[in-house]
């Protein structure tokens, strides 16, 4: 990852961008005490999938460390297959 100060990324915008999207490099950009960071679009896309699955995987540890019962889910499969209600 390169830094540039945003006068860097005002004057080669286009080609910064290009590299960005091209070689999936990430950029850091600073002005004083801002900041922040370029990435491609398809970078960002599986960051975000990412989150989600890590967000998914938390919300799944703290339902089963405070339920009373897990259900397997060969069990509610089978019920749903019956027509049953869950």
């Amino acid at each position: 990852m390169r830094t540039l100060s945003v006068d860097s990324l005002r004057n080669e915008a286009k080609t910064i961008l290009n590299e960005v999207e091209d070689k999936g490099e990430l950029v850091y950009i600073e002005d004083g005490q801002k900041s922040a960071v370029l990435m491609g679009f398809d970078q960002y896309r599986a960051f975000m999938a990412r989150l989600e699955d890590l967000e998914d995987a938390l919300d799944l540890k703290e339902a089963i460390a405070t339920s009373k019962r897990v259900r397997p889910y060969e069990e509610y499969l089978k019920a749903r297959n019956k027509g049953n209600r869950f």
